[in-house]
């Protein structure tokens, strides 16, 4: 049969000491709140996403802004006509 290499690394706590728990601190108060007009109430939608470079994108009506949260810039991505809902 195989044998696994690193099967020493996966082998678990036989010494009876207990791994020490980290904890994020999660503030109680926003950062900031990003007015949002226009935000369609749709569960099936997907109107806003953060990405790894930062960065929000939001759909508010026809019109996707992208905000970076490090420069707190605003863009517009794109804007779609109404009339092609």
């Amino acid at each position: 049969g195989l044998e696994n290499s690193a099967r020493g690394v996966y082998t678990n706590n036989s010494a009876g000491v207990k791994a020490k728990k980290t904890f994020r601190q999660i503030p109680s108060a926003p950062e900031r709140i990003l007015d949002a007009p226009e935000l369609i109430d749709d569960y099936y939608l997907n109107l806003i996403d953060w990405g790894s470079s930062n960065q929000v994108a939001v759909a508010l009506g026809c019109t996707v802004y992208m905000w970076n949260a490090d420069t707190g810039a605003i863009n517009q991505l794109c804007q779609t006509n109404p009339d092609d809902e």
